[in-house]
């Protein structure tokens, strides 16, 4: 992520994530997030100054990441279809993987 953060910052956005996709939206909350990463809710208040710079962060992130992977997708020598193809299976394998993470919570 070239965004300038902490690694601890990541591992909450990440956390922030895998609630996402396990709890939906109305369980993304700091308590749970807290829980998540082990901590007190006051610890996540040293890293993010609200719950809403968490969710920037992290929408932010998959804004780059999904950027990212379709860049190198576009950029191959594949014909129109099959790049196609391509970057539908990148996006399911990274959903796919995010899925698995989550559900080993």
């Amino acid at each position: 992520m070239s965004q300038n953060i902490s690694t601890r910052q990541f591992e909450i956005i990440e956390a922030s994530g895998r609630l996402l996709m396990s709890k939906g939206m109305q369980g993304l909350t700091t308590k749970n997030l807290a829980l998540e990463m082990n901590f007190t809710e006051s610890a996540l208040y040293r890293h993010f100054t609200n719950k809403e710079a968490i969710i920037l962060h992290l929408i932010r992130y998959l804004s780059e990441n999904i950027r990212t992977r379709f860049k190198d997708i576009v950029s191959t020598d594949l014909n129109a279809q099959e790049k196609f193809r391509a970057l539908f299976k990148s996006q399911f394998s990274f959903f796919k993987k995010i899925h698995i993470l989550s559900s080993s919570f």
